[in-house]
């Protein structure tokens, strides 16, 4: 129970600060607990981060992979690989701070993201296969599209310009998709 305590409390301090401003002085300050007692259960703040992208990247995966299942149509399939949700935010800056200074945490993020396009390849080919989708749609560019999108939606200037959530404006995207692409 502590273990999982300790992670939901990182993922706040990350989410707050960021992996170089995070310190193990400010975890057990927030869980008022010992650093000698965060030993008990981790080798360090490496550790933690490691963890911390573990339960991220794992729980959105199944996330995912459980949405994906439950739909019935390629519409709500498709939803689920871009909408995926996580049991703790992973923002964008903790992300770009992964790959300047954590590079097996960002070999995390990669991989986890190159199961994502296959995913979408995988479903985008199958609708253009089955006649879902215009013959024309070469699903490599939608992909591209997609990835290229969410790095703008995912900062924090652009949805605050714009008066949007991250949810609207995901909802916004996947409606031009949608409208643009299906016959």
């Amino acid at each position: 129970m502590l273990r999982e305590r300790i992670i939901e409390t990182a993922s706040q301090l990350i989410g707050r600060h960021g992996l170089r401003r995070f310190t193990l002085d400010d975890l057990a300050a927030q869980l008022g607990i010992s650093k000698k007692t965060i030993y008990k259960y981790f080798s360090g703040k490496d550790e933690i981060i490691s963890v911390f992208f573990d339960e991220v990247l794992g729980s959105d995966r199944t996330s995912t992979l459980q949405e994906m299942d439950r739909a019935t149509e390629w519409r709500d399939r498709f939803r689920a690989v871009v909408f995926s949700y996580h049991k703790y935010k992973l923002p964008l800056p903790v992300i770009e701070e992964a790959r300047l200074i954590y590079p097996r945490e960002w070999e995390k993020v990669e991989a986890y993201r190159r199961f994502k396009v296959r995913l979408l390849t995988d479903l985008l080919n199958g609708a253009v296969g089955q006649g879902l989708l215009r013959p024309t749609i070469r699903p490599e560019i939608l992909i591209y599209m997609i990835e290229k999108t969410s790095s703008i939606i995912y900062e924090h200037q652009f949805l605050h310009d714009h008066g949007l959530t991250l949810k609207q404006a995901w909802e916004e995207v996947y409606q031009v998709l949608m409208k643009g692409i299906c016959e």
